[in-house]
């Protein structure tokens, strides 16, 4: 060990051979504090900043970090993956959940002589499982193209149904298949099918200003509804 920098003189990496590496080190792993020498340092980004500033690491103790993190982020994906891919409309599938009739409603106003008329238009969009209730963010003026009263951004517990529609066919990918609904006829009127929460002002699912946290809660429902429920969301 070298007296004025306290470092092995010698890389300590274990080598598959068993031996170890024996090269001259050119620093220690903030992790496990073994020395290490070129070959057995690793970096992510810039190569000078990190060996000026750290962290600096040995290749080993970065590829369990490496390992660590992804398994971390492929955890707090889970819940976004499963709309996302399809899994959540799949378990509704092959469960046996009676499916309900969803339409497009689209209401307007024509102004005449000496007076104004209402007027709609309805559209079967399609079928749907609806899924319980859910805290939604409605942004500014959202209803309007639904001929509906205008209002201020504001949060309201809603209806909830996950579309039987492919992720990739949605018209707004944002809400990853689920939109408000209210009883409508034989079935259910969809009340956000066209918009997406990535703009300001728009809808979303609210839960502590988090999405994922609410698809945790959305996909809790849909595990229930279906028989299987998903206990590593818990």
């Amino acid at each position: 060990m070298d007296d004025m920098t306290m470092m092995s003189v010698q890389c300590n990496i274990i080598l598959n051979n068993g031996y170890m590496c024996g090269l001259p080190p050119i620093g220690r792993c903030d992790k496990c504090m073994r020395a290490y020498c070129a070959s057995h340092w690793t970096y992510n980004g810039d190569a000078e900043w990190v060996f000026n500033y750290g962290p600096r690491m040995c290749a080993m103790c970065a590829k369990e970090l490496s390992e660590e993190n992804r398994k971390r982020s492929e955890e707090w994906y889970a819940p976004i993956a499963y709309f996302a891919n399809g899994t959540a409309r799949d378990t509704l599938r092959k469960s046996g959940v009676q499916v309900v009739k969803l339409y497009e409603v689209r209401r307007w106003i024509i102004d005449g002589f000496l007076m104004r008329r209402k007027t709609k238009r309805v559209r079967h969009y399609g079928h749907g499982w609806v899924i319980g209730t859910f805290t939604w963010h409605v942004g500014r003026g959202q209803e309007r193209q639904w001929g509906l009263e205008d209002h201020e951004p504001h949060t309201e517990e809603c209806m909830t149904a996950l579309l039987d529609v492919d992720y990739f066919e949605l018209p707004s990918k944002g809400n990853y298949g689920l939109v408000r609904v209210r009883p409508y006829t034989d079935g259910y009127e969809i009340l956000s099918l066209e918009i997406s929460d990535s703009v300001e002002g728009a809808e979303g699912l609210a839960h502590d200003i988090n999405k994922r946290e609410a698809l945790v809660l959305a996909g809790q429902a849909i595990g229930k509804l279906a028989g299987v429920p998903d206990d590593t969301w818990r």
